[in-house]
């Protein structure tokens, strides 16, 4: 559609707006009874108690809140046979400038369709003087319909003084009366006095005058405030009082179930039975609602005899075909119209279409009642005494197959078959039964119906100072599916493609829409795919400091999920995102093959649950990150520990890529290392620095015992040839093995973005040239004392095949852990190192107790002459057994 034709459309749906906004602005004028129109001024009714203002409470640090000290909430009701009367009065002291704003506004909403408004008293008092402010005619009526953008019409009036000369420091007070109950409530009562506010409260005064023989339930809630209670002249008199009320203090994102308030309720509603009775016969209603009606209910019968099709399809006609729109007049709060007068209007609110749902889904054969929620307190309606003020919401119960389905006639935009509809889920609900006895739990959503999947691709193959293309799939399934139609269907694609935009940008500031998004919806799936195009002018960065570039990656579908509170020490529960499960894949397509070592990530929180992985093949890199809400709300003890866990997962999102400038970065012919060589050669002089103290080590020899064989010959003949073949074996290994230290090897292994990068690669080659260097200077230190038969000989030998074992066994390992080189070790490899070690141990115990060995290694760097002992016997001393190894 184009820009013309939108604006026709969007012209054409105002305009149809106001006009039906008119007409019920007029239907509502004429619903009014003419004296209900205006207001009272009136004294206080005679059976109200007096109460004093606490003038010379003087007000204290920590007082006060918004510039406004409240000094006395004073609330009296009086229960009559047919009638409720509540008297209401209040005083505040304006402390600041904006505490004089708020004092000198003074508003007061009623029902003039059944309720009356008597105004008593306007005073200011001002340093011992009491100044009278009650003037009717400077009391404005207004009909603001504050829920006009939710389409839902009450008719309420509100009576607006603005106060002139209201002065910091004054103290106003005011009193009046509301007068009536809605005539749907028949003669039963209910009711609630609220004990404490947000803010602190000088004195509070709570009465209920009730008249004896009326059943009320008194039901204290978070209060131990005993009550006082009398019986005069035929009423009874129950008083609540207190001073110095201390605040409630609000934390940001609290349940709306969470009601920490002190409170007390009363009702003379014994059970919720009782409530369900009073709500059955409001909807109750005949057979015969008219012949359109039963057109539509015989054209879905005729369509399918499968009672879950014909469930969904009622249930899609009265979300589709009745728009949402309610006309909560007086009774018409409470009541709901019937089937007939909704389809002649083809609009309803929630009970309108609730209860035309349940008379087509009756006359399909199908069980259907309708359910009382609260949307808000949810589960939290356990915790209240029962009572019809506490509903905001009603619903559909119905069965089909012996299972149960809870039905919301007002999501116009749900989709799916009755196997994967998204249920209503509101914790508690009333069914309207004359069999209920209690309040019913409705099913938890589970993750899978609020699931929402990512894939988002970066083609990156231009490499740097090229464009980067981004593509974003999103699905969306279930209660995700239907919320994400909710939008599309109430915004223009021009103002969500901006939404989206705005979005990214705030991780891409260069992001700009490379084409406008698609949407696919399947319907029978409850699943629908929007994909997004846009292309990211400048996602490569340059680290000057480190001389290389950077390519980072965000994961904002998860990390627009996690939230910290603002209050993180606090004494409410968080809510949370619940049910939640998001799944992000992204792929970076590269212009070259690319190389990851980066670990996966665990985090797990009673409130959430989180991973990220991430693989490389070729040139494309791959991050998998799942973010599943475990908990719809977390306790206020356990905020730290989430906040931590929050911020370790924020520190784990996306991946960033690093590449080295192509000025430093080495030619692929490689090129001289410089500062590993200048290390090898530091490492060759320390080894040769401790060969030159292995060689002085003289022990003195092993005794041998008299007529031992000695020189090199029979089994010697083997160590000679190997102390002969082992250096030059181990210098052509390390030499054959240079070129992986030459500089464009270096940089490939160990500067992060290298084609074969890893973390471990640095550590590893650093390790294994200077162990190898040492292998080297042993081995030739060790053929030299060999063959001049030193003393030492034995116990070296020992030494350097351990030493070599040991390399070996570390190689090996290390090898094994390698990203590039993992599969390159087998089971041959150990089983060869196994044969080896067994062998060293062999030859180990060989030149340990050999005689031959004992009487050919005899020689002394520094002979010594024998002392008393005959220099025919060998002398023993503390030499004979090496102090070290």
């Amino acid at each position: 559609m184009d820009s013309i034709a939108r604006a026709a459309a969007g012209g054409r749906w105002t305009a149809a707006w106001q006009r039906t906004t008119a007409a019920i602005a007029l239907a509502v004028a004429a619903a009014l009874p003419v004296a209900a129109r205006g207001l009272q001024t009136e004294p206080p009714p005679t059976w109200v108690n007096a109460v004093a203002v606490p003038l010379e409470a003087p007000a204290a640090s920590g007082d006060s809140s918004g510039g406004v000290e409240y000094l006395l909430a004073d609330r009296q009701t009086r229960l009559e046979a047919h009638d409720r009367i509540a008297y209401s009065h209040y005083a505040m002291r304006a402390l600041t400038g904006d505490g004089v704003e708020d004092a000198a506004h003074l508003q007061v909403s009623f029902d003039p369709s059944y309720e009356t408004l008597a105004l008593h008293s306007i005073k200011v008092h001002r340093g011992g003087q009491v100044f009278s402010r009650l003037d009717a005619s400077r009391v404005k009526l207004l009909q603001r319909e504050k829920d006009l953008e939710a389409r839902i019409f009450d008719g309420r009036q509100t009576a607006d003084v603005m106060l002139e000369d209201v002065r910091i420091g004054d103290v106003v007070e005011y009193a009046y009366t509301i007068r009536g109950v809605n005539p749907a409530l028949g003669d039963k009562r209910a009711g609630s006095y609220d004990l404490q506010w947000r803010a602190p409260l000088k004195s509070m005064y709570a009465r209920l005058l009730v008249a004896e023989g009326r059943d009320v339930r008194i039901v204290p809630r978070n209060s131990t405030l005993q009550h006082e209670v009398q019986h005069i002249g035929g009423w009874i008199d129950h008083v609540w009082r207190s001073t110095n009320v201390p605040p409630i203090p609000q934390d940001d994102h609290e349940p709306g179930w969470y009601d920490p308030f002190a409170i007390v309720q009363w009702s003379e509603f014994p059970d919720w039975a009782s409530v369900a009775a009073w709500a059955l016969p409001l909807y109750r209603v005949g057979p015969d609602q008219g012949p359109e009606l039963r057109a539509q209910v015989d054209a879905i019968a005729r369509a399918s005899a499968d009672p879950a099709e014909r469930l969904v399809a009622a249930l899609r006609f009265v979300q589709r075909e009745v728009r949402y729109l309610g006309i909560e007049v007086g009774v018409g709060s409470l009541v709901p119209r019937t089937p007939r007068q909704v389809m002649e209007h083809r609009f309803g609110d929630c009970k309108d279409k609730a209860l035309l749902t349940v008379w087509m889904l009756r006359a399909l054969g199908i069980e259907a009642q309708p359910a009382l929620v609260n949307t808000r307190l949810t589960r939290g309606l356990d915790q209240y005494a029962p009572g019809p003020g506490l509903f905001d919401h009603v619903v559909v119960r119905a069965r089909v197959d012996g299972r149960e389905f809870w039905l919301d006639p007002t999501r116009a935009e749900q989709r799916g078959t009755l196997a994967n509809l998204t249920q209503a889920s509101f914790g508690r609900a009333l069914i309207v039964d004359g069999t209920t006895a209690g309040l019913a739990s409705m099913p938890d959503l589970s993750a899978s119906q609020h699931r929402h999947d990512v894939n988002t691709v970066f083609d990156a193959t231009g490499g740097r100072g090229k464009p980067v293309g981004m593509q974003v799939t999103s699905v969306y399934l279930g209660e995700s599916a239907d919320a994400m139609r909710e939008q599309l269907a109430g915004q223009s694609r021009d103002e969500l493609q901006r939404r989206y935009l705005n979005f990214y940008a705030g991780y891409y500031p260069a992001v700009a829409v490379q084409k406008p998004f698609t949407v696919s919806d399947d319907d029978a799936g409850n699943r629908l795919t929007i994909s997004e195009f846009y292309v990211v002018g400048d996602l490569w960065k340059r680290d000057d400091g480190k001389k290389r570039w950077t390519l980072s990656i965000e994961s904002p579908e998860i990390e627009s999920q996690l939230h910290t509170p603002e209050h993180k020490v606090r004494s409410s529960p968080l809510a949370l995102a619940y049910p939640l499960a998001v799944t992000s894949v992204t792929q970076i397509r590269l212009h070259k093959d690319w190389a990851l070592d980066i670990k996966p990530v665990s985090v797990e929180d009673p409130a959430f649950k989180y991973s990220f992985d991430s693989s490389a093949a070729g040139s494309v890199v791959t991050t998998t990150e799942r973010l599943d809400m475990l908990a719809d709300h977390l306790p206020a003890d356990r905020i730290a520990g989430y906040v931590e866990h929050v911020r370790g997962v924020r520190d784990s999102l996306g991946v960033s890529l690093y590449m080295p400038d192509a000025a430093s970065a080495p030619t692929a012919s490689g090129g001289m290392n410089w500062p590993v060589a200048m290390l090898g050669l530091f490492i060759a002089g320390g080894a040769a620095w401790l060969m030159m103290r292995a060689w002085r080590w003289d022990p003195a020899p092993r005794p041998a015992p008299a007529g031992a064989p000695s020189g090199i010959r029979g089994w010697l003949i083997l160590p000679s040839i190997a102390v002969v073949v082992s250096p030059l074996n181990l210098l052509w290994s390390f030499f054959s093995n240079l070129s992986g230290y030459s500089a464009s090897s270096w940089s490939d292994l160990t500067v992060s973005g290298g084609a074969h990068y890893s973390a471990l690669w640095a550590p590893f080659l650093l390790g294994e040239m200077a162990l190898n260097i040492l292998l080297v200077a042993s081995s030739l230190l060790l053929a030299r004392l060999f063959f001049g038969r030193r003393s030492s000989l034995p116990w070296a030998f020992v030494g350097f095949l351990m030493t070599a074992l040991l390399v070996r066994t570390l190689d090996l390992s290390l090898t094994s852990m390698m990203p590039v080189k993992a599969g390159t070790v087998t089971p041959m490899d150990w089983a060869t190192l196994t044969r080896d070690g067994v062998s060293g141990v062999l030859w180990s115990w060989y030149f340990l107790v050999s005689r031959r060995v004992a009487a050919t290694f005899i020689e002394r760097l520094h002979p010594r002459a024998p002392t008393s002992a005959s220099a025919a016997e060998p002398v023993l001393t503390s030499d004979a057994v090496p102090s070290t190894l």
